[in-house]
């Protein structure tokens, strides 16, 4: 990420430096999460296309894939149906450890249709006050979780105990910046080595 000098020079800022490294590392940790969670070798963008992450992991060959276009926005049987395809040998501590990886604006809708209920608890999940579950499983948004526009628009519901997913780091994670005098920039330069595996395929079920 190279920054010109004459930014470090027209902001009225003491620690601009610093505030520009806060940003950067919290970006790069977001883009890591992207690639650990949708890297695909067959993709068309050049970064997902580095590793196979989890979701094209649990789409293997042991994975057990569930499809839901039928469902249409009942998420509730979604969610029944990839407990259904988990086999039972993989549902120990799935109450208390399961979790359902859902896209954010996912969540958003699960919490407006069991809102709509109009009952006390409904109110709970309006404001936000309880986690959502599904037979005790946590429902969990993740912001990373792409969303592919179309007709209709399509993602993915992941299941899976949550130690069964594994991010790998070869080394410490490297944040650098170096000046180049003749481009008048100071480059901040983040390198890491890391890569996405599943302990268990066949203890995931993901819905597309």
């Amino acid at each position: 990420v190279p920054v010109a000098d004459e930014t470090f020079e027209d902001v009225a800022a003491d620690d601009l430096g610093g505030a520009l490294e806060r940003t950067i590392a919290s970006r790069f940790g977001f883009d890591v999460e992207d690639l650990l969670l949708n890297g695909d070798t067959a993709s068309a963008n050049a970064y997902l296309a580095i590793d196979n992450g989890w979701l094209k992991l649990a789409q293997g060959a042991s994975g057990n894939v569930v499809s839901a276009t039928s469902y249409g926005q009942d998420y509730d049987a979604i969610f029944n149906r990839l407990i259904t395809a988990l086999p039972d040998r993989h549902k120990r501590n799935l109450e208390t450890e399961g979790r359902f990886y859902v896209p954010q604006r996912l969540i958003e809708k699960i919490r407006e249709n069991r809102a709509a209920r109009g009952t006390a608890l409904g109110d709970e999940y309006l404001t936000g006050k309880i986690p959502v579950k599904y037979q005790g499983s946590t429902v969990w948004p993740v912001p990373s979780m792409a969303i592919t526009a179309g007709t209709p628009d399509t993602s993915y519901i992941l299941l899976t105990n949550r130690s069964n997913l594994y991010a790998g780091y070869q080394r410490r994670v490297t944040f650098e910046t170096f000046r180049d005098p003749r481009e008048g920039a100071t480059s901040f330069v983040v390198t890491a080595r890391v890569d996405a595996q599943i302990a268990v395929v066949g203890a995931t079920a993901v819905a597309t």
